[in-house]
C-alpha cells in the first residue's frame, strides 16, 4: 500500500523536474537507480540476525521487488513474437519460481539475494506471456484459472488449517504427520472455493454504493464476532 501511493508520485516528479521528454523510456535510468539502492539495502539488512526484521517488513527494502513490476508496466521492454523463445523465457521463470520452494529451507537468508529467485522468475513470466508460449498456454487453461479465481480466498483459508496441525503436531503420529498437511491442503482448496462462490462473487454483484451501510455494518458485526471469539 505505501508504495502504491509513493511509485505515482515519485513519477510525477520525475517527469515534472528530472526528464525533459516526456516518454517511457525516460523513467527507466531513475527507476533502476532506486530499484538498485532498495536491492543493496535489502542484502545488506538481511545479512545480520538484529537487521533481518527490517529487511523483510519495511518498504526501503522491498520496494525493489515492486519496482521490477513498475518497470515491467512501462512496456519500454517490448516481447519478441517468438514462441520458442518466449517459452524459454517463461519455463525459466517458473523455475525461479518453483526451486526456492523446494530447495529454500530455515537456514536461508530472506529476502537479500535470495528473493531475486521469485520477483525475477515472475518478471519473465510476466514478461514473456504478452505473447504466446508454453506457459501461458498452461496458465491459462481451466483449472489454473480457476486456481486463479480462488487464490485469495485460498490464500485466506490454508494458514489456519496448516497452524492448527502445527499447533497440535504433538498429538499426531509422525507416520501421518504428511497426510494431515495434505488433506490441510485439499480443505483449504474446498473452502476457498465456496467462499469465492457464496462470499465473493455475490458480493461483486452487489451494488453498495447507493448503500454503503448494507456493506458497512454486516462487516463490521462480522469483525466484532470474529475478534471477541
Amino acid at each position: 500500500e505505501q508504495y502504491y501511493i509513493f511509485y505515482p508520485i515519485s513519477l510525477v516528479l520525475i517527469s515534472k523536474f528530472l526528464v525533459k521528454k516526456k516518454k517511457e523510456e525516460s523513467y527507466i535510468p531513475f527507476l533502476t537507480g532506486i530499484l538498485l539502492l532498495s536491492f543493496a539495502l535489502s542484502v545488506l539488512s538481511a545479512s545480520t540476525y538484529a537487521t533481518s526484521f527490517f529487511a523483510f517488513y519495511l518498504l526501503p527494502t522491498r520496494m525493489w521487488e515492486l519496482t521490477l513490476g513498475g518497470i515491467l508496466a512501462l512496456n519500454v521492454l517490448k516481447g519478441k513474437r517468438n514462441y520458442f523463445l518466449n517459452s524459454f523465457i517463461a519455463i525459466s521463470g517458473m523455475a525461479m519460481i518453483l526451486l526456492p520452494a523446494l530447495f529454500f529451507t530455515e537456514a536461508t537468508t530472506f529476502p537479500g539475494y535470495s528473493a531475486l529467485f521469485p520477483c525475477l522468475g515472475t518478471t519473465l513470466v510476466i514478461y514473456a506471456n504478452t505473447h504466446e508460449n508454453f506457459v501461458k498456454k498452461l496458465l491459462s487453461s481451466r483449472i489454473m484459472v480457476l486456481i486463479g479465481l480462488i487464490s485469495y480466498s485460498l490464500y485466506l483459508w490454508h494458514w489456519p488449517f496448516i497452524s492448527a496441525t502445527r499447533y497440535f503436531s504433538g498429538l499426531i503420529p509422525d507416520n501421518i504427520y504428511t497426510l494431515i498437511l495434505i488433506i490441510d491442503v485439499l480443505l483449504a482448496f474446498v473452502f476457498a472455493y465456496l467462499t469465492y462462490c457464496y462470499v465473493e462473487a455475490p458480493l461483486r454483484r452487489i451494488d453498495f454504493s447507493n448503500k454503503p451501510l448494507k456493506l458497512l455494518i454486516p462487516s463490521f458485526l462480522s469483525v466484532l464476532v470474529i475478534s471477541s471469539i
